[in-house]
């Protein structure tokens, strides 16, 4: 088993080649052993009760390791990797609300699957010190990934709107692809120019000898969902969307997370070598490090 996932023989030793870089000797891990038995006690024993693998965590700043482990403390103001600001202010204020807790600025993200940490840096086994939380939701492998599609700020959002509902004169991407009509004398008519111009001309006779340049400028365009609207309908969707997301974070609950997003807070934390993988597993299981835990 590799953190409750069913993985064969050939996935372990594929691990191997692709995570662990360097090799260590009995008497490296018993420092580090010492050092996670008297800083990570809680911890270790929630692993060792739920019958855990260690967990990962992808780091690209690793100047500072030191005889493979070193310390790192959680930083409460973190911007987040994904670089989008009314996503993390949006997820941040309802976590606050619901869990008491800012975990997009405030929380250290782990998972159980060694690749996913890859995508963020170097892997590294993840051990909080001392007294720690951490929430998952089953339905977030990762959050971020997940669904920031969906989320724009309103200079964006006004772009989008623009771009769909408001853009009449616009060469080869005109009517066609812009969803309202033009209208004039506060009577709506076609999406299509010509049409509209052909309809206009049909109920004011005296316009009957202006061309179609003369007759832009009399017409209005009138998108189909006003900026107004469309704001208001992405703000409140967006709010719906965070909100049963947020709704759906469990604390705790170790043996139950598979490939799902661990976002933990603690004060520090400590980032092991995974050279030190089979090692650490052995520990956890309860063997003897001159045991194998494959063949």
């Amino acid at each position: 088993m590799f953190n409750n996932m069913e993985l064969s023989y050939d996935y372990e030793k594929e691990f191997r080649e692709r995570f662990v870089k360097k090799e260590f000797e009995d008497d490296d891990f018993l420092n580090i052993k010492e050092i996670l038995e008297r800083d990570c006690k809680k911890f270790l024993d929630e692993l060792k009760s739920k019958n855990q693998k260690p967990l990962f965590r992808g780091v690209r700043n690793k100047d500072d390791v030191d005889n493979g482990i070193y310390i790192k403390s959680s930083r409460t103001d973190r911007r987040a990797k994904d670089n989008n600001p009314i996503f993390s202010d949006l997820f941040n204020d309802k976590f606050e609300e619901v869990l008491g807790v800012k975990l997009r600025s405030e929380g250290v993200f782990v998972t159980k699957n060694p690749d996913t940490s890859q995508d963020y840096g170097t892997s590294f086994m993840f051990f909080p010190v001392g007294n720690y939380e951490y929430y998952a939701n089953p339905k977030i492998n990762d959050l971020y990934s997940n669904i920031s599609d969906n989320f724009s700020d309103e200079q964006s959002l006004k772009l989008t709107w623009l771009y769909r509902y408001n853009r009449p004169y616009t060469g080869p991407f005109d009517l066609s692809d812009s969803d309202g009509k033009y209208s004039y004398n506060d009577k709506i008519y076609s999406k299509s120019l010509e049409d509209s111009i052909k309809d206009i001309k049909n109920d004011y006779s005296e316009l009957s000898d202006k061309n179609n340049t003369e007759m832009k400028a009399l017409m209005e365009w009138v998108p189909d969902v006003s900026w107004e609207d469309y704001l208001k309908e992405k703000v409140e969707k967006q709010n719906k969307m965070v909100e049963e997301i947020v709704n759906g974070y469990e604390e705790g609950k170790m043996e139950n997370i598979k490939m799902e997003e661990i976002t933990f807070i603690c004060d520090k934390y400590y980032l092991v070598d995974t050279g030190f993988y089979d090692m650490m597993c052995n520990y956890l299981e309860g063997k003897h490090l001159n045991q194998s835990r494959v063949g």
